[in-house]
């Protein structure tokens, strides 16, 4: 079976998208990463200055993507990636030894 074109796959809905990452569709997963990129990027600037933002990104992407090929329930992929996003921020924040907290 030919990969959907990114463009049918940018109309699909996210649990659409979700489906056919967890099968091994990769371009599924580069049209979900297109559609949440930036808020995400925005969301890991409120704790890091942006080199390292760019780093928790990918690496939350990254975790997303692996999580998809374990076969991870995602009931709802937005908050789903926010929440990765945010853990892997703090985490890059608690390595740093920056208290994050005061």
């Amino acid at each position: 079976m030919p990969a959907p074109s990114l463009l049918i796959l940018r109309s699909q809905s996210d649990q659409r998208l979700v489906a056919l990452a967890r099968d091994g569709h990769e371009r599924a997963f580069e049209a979900i990463v297109e559609r949440y990129r930036r808020p995400l990027l925005r969301h890991c600037r409120r704790y890091l200055p942006e080199a390292r933002a760019e780093d928790a990104l990918q690496q939350a992407l990254l975790a997303a993507w692996t999580a998809l090929q374990r076969g991870d329930e995602v009931r709802e992929l937005r908050p789903w990636l926010y929440r990765i996003a945010h853990n892997t921020a703090l985490n890059a924040l608690r390595v740093s030894g920056y208290d994050y907290e005061e």
